[in-house]
């Protein structure tokens, strides 16, 4: 009896092992069983799948400081109307000359001694000054050239061959229609033709304004006779440059 004693005392110990085994591989059987194939199969960390899961999230889009969030379709920065800068389309004749653009708002001019009225309205000064900008042309001497043309008269047709404010030979309109003008009887589009023929004028010439005048006047090959005679001004480039100096002065005062 006591010897059975014995030997149970020395089994206890392994059998209590053994339960314990048996009971925490039953454990761990029911627990992988209990989950999903693609959880149990995975060999990845949990703090690994946390990151890729992290990773592979859709991106939200932006919150403006508002909570709004930025509209892919809105205007690029650099298109975005300033309201810091206006154009000077944007301006009034009286804004641009206390700005000192280089704008005059011109009611009249003198030359030998005599008063010439400009009634070309605001508007179309606003043009020319903008035109000769664009072609880098002096902006009195378009004005000047109008008025020695046409008496700054927007509405003047001319005489079939040579029309509007600048005069322009109408079997010029095939080569402006380059630029875009089509209608040489438009004031704005005849505007633009004086500065663009000024400014192919005074490039031939190498920028002589009398004799660039003369071509504008009598074309490359009239001013050429009297080049090759050594005459390099004129009647008409003396009275455009008159009106020029004239405008020039008053808006100096």
């Amino acid at each position: 009896m006591r010897n059975s004693k014995k030997r149970w005392l020395r089994v206890l110990p392994n059998m209590v092992c053994l339960t314990l085994i048996f009971v925490m591989l039953f454990h761990v059987s029911v627990t992988t069983n209990s989950l999903p194939l693609s959880e149990a199969e995975s060999s990845e960390p949990k703090d690994a799948v946390v990151l890729r899961l992290l990773d592979e999230a859709p991106e939200l889009p932006e919150m403006s400081a508002g909570g709004e969030t930025e509209d892919e379709t809105a205007l690029p920065a650099e298109t975005a109307p300033s309201a810091s800068a206006p154009a000077n389309e944007q301006l009034s004749y009286s804004t641009l000359m206390s700005l000192n653009t280089g704008f005059y708002y011109y009611t009249y001019c003198n030359y030998n001694g005599q008063r010439h009225t400009i009634d070309l309205s605001e508007e179309l000064q606003l043009h020319t000054f903008r035109m000769a900008q664009k072609y880098g042309v002096q902006y009195e001497l378009v004005m000047a050239v109008m008025g020695v043309e046409s008496g700054w008269d927007e509405d003047d047709r001319g005489n079939g061959t040579f029309v509007g404010l600048g005069s322009i030979y109408v079997a010029q309109l095939k080569e402006l229609k380059s630029i875009g003008i089509t209608d040489l009887y438009d004031p704005k589009q005849n505007i633009e033709a004086i500065c663009y023929y000024l400014r192919y004028k005074l490039d031939y010439v190498g920028g002589n304004e009398h004799m660039a005048l003369m071509c504008y006047n009598s074309g490359e090959a009239g001013a050429q006779k009297y080049f090759d005679r050594g005459i390099y001004q004129s009647t008409y480039s003396n009275k455009v440059i008159g009106f020029r100096d004239s405008m020039i002065a008053i808006k100096m005062k």
